[in-house]
């Protein structure tokens, strides 16, 4: 989004209007990081430091939509959560964008389900469950849990013993 230059340009048009009057929405998790890269960072610091970084450009005193787009399962860490619970008691509305179920129910009050660029529907967390939420996720029941034996391992079929690979430069 212009190269990390829309907050700014946005704040310097925001001296001019009725700011309690508009939603003012920004993103965290990700950032330019040159070279037309962008990277991920899902930390507490980072998530914090990005909101920050907003309001300053911004030129504000509160953000009241902050959207986090595909945190991996590793960044949903509890103190994350505890940061995220932080902004949501200062009034700031969270997006979380994920399919990670047991983290939303963790996290959220309320959930909006979305298939191929459409709202399936809305639930209360506390009403729902990741069943419900499943299905209306791939539209048909889903099983959560795969029923199969327990493994039992047969004779070896290949074993080896002091094997030696390299690469194309030679390199083990």
């Amino acid at each position: 989004y212009s190269a990390g230059q829309a907050e700014p340009r946005l704040g310097r048009a925001l001296k001019a209007l009725e700011v309690d009057r508009l939603v003012i929405a920004t993103k965290a998790g990700t950032y330019h990081a040159g070279g037309g890269r962008i990277a991920r960072d899902f930390s507490p610091a980072a998530i914090v430091a990005s909101a920050e970084r907003s309001l300053q450009n911004l030129n504000l005193g509160q953000i009241d939509l902050l959207q986090l787009h595909g945190p991996d399962r590793s960044e949903l860490t509890e103190e994350l959560f505890a940061v995220l619970r932080e902004l949501r008691a200062a009034g700031t509305t969270i997006v979380l964008i994920t399919h990670k179920l047991r983290e939303v129910l963790d996290l959220s009050d309320r959930v909006t389900v979305m298939r191929a660029g459409k709202t399936v529907g809305t639930r209360e967390t506390a009403a729902t469950s990741i069943p419900e939420l499943a299905e209306m996720m791939v539209g048909r029941p889903v099983l959560l849990a795969l029923e199969k034996p327990p493994a039992a391992p047969g004779a070896a079929v290949l074993e080896l013993a002091g094997l030696e690979v390299r690469d194309d430069r030679g390199l083990p």
